[in-house]
């Protein structure tokens, strides 16, 4: 847990690999509006391009954006949007006033697939601000890759015992 979250100077994100969970678990869905944004394919299939709004803003925020879906559910990607961000408002504010607007993009793949489920394969924090002519100032761009999985299985056996 203690490696689940990603602090760069003014941005924290809790638990950005759970995203997944956090947005498309059965009990969160009355949290959330979900739009369909488009169609698409890629070189492994179709993908559902979807907008999730939360319905109210709550601290800290709820992880909210856009994510990128197969046919059978599951998660390819996340994009998360700057106000899901713990401190989006003074990150904003700092940059107005220097007459910037953030353009900040956090990403999490879901490329590594073990028993249908997509495990994180990187995170990219691009955090960029465009000046009133459009111009961008990049501050830094991130990418976090996950290799070298080691998928383990546990096994269980129960005993019950009199007691004397």
């Amino acid at each position: 847990q203690k490696f689940s979250e990603l602090v760069v100077s003014h941005y924290r994100l809790m638990k950005m690999i759970y995203s997944p969970i956090e947005l498309f678990a059965a009990g969160q869905n009355s949290s959330y509006e979900y739009h369909l944004l488009e169609e698409r394919r890629d070189e492994s299939g179709p993908l559902f391009v979807l907008e999730i709004l939360p319905l109210r803003f709550l601290t800290p925020p709820l992880s909210f954006g856009r994510a990128w879906l197969r046919p059978d559910g599951r998660v390819q990607r996340i994009e998360l949007n700057l106000k899901s961000i713990q401190n989006h408002e003074t990150i904003t504010r700092a940059a107005l006033r220097r007459k910037r607007v953030p353009a900040v993009s956090f990403v999490v793949d879901f490329a590594k697939v073990y028993r249908g489920i997509g495990f994180p394969s990187a995170i990219r924090l691009r955090d960029a601000f465009l000046d009133e002519n459009g111009h961008e100032s990049l501050a830094a761009d991130i990418a976090i890759r996950y290799d070298g999985f080691n998928f383990f299985k546990v096994e269980t056996r129960e005993e019950v015992w009199d007691s004397p």
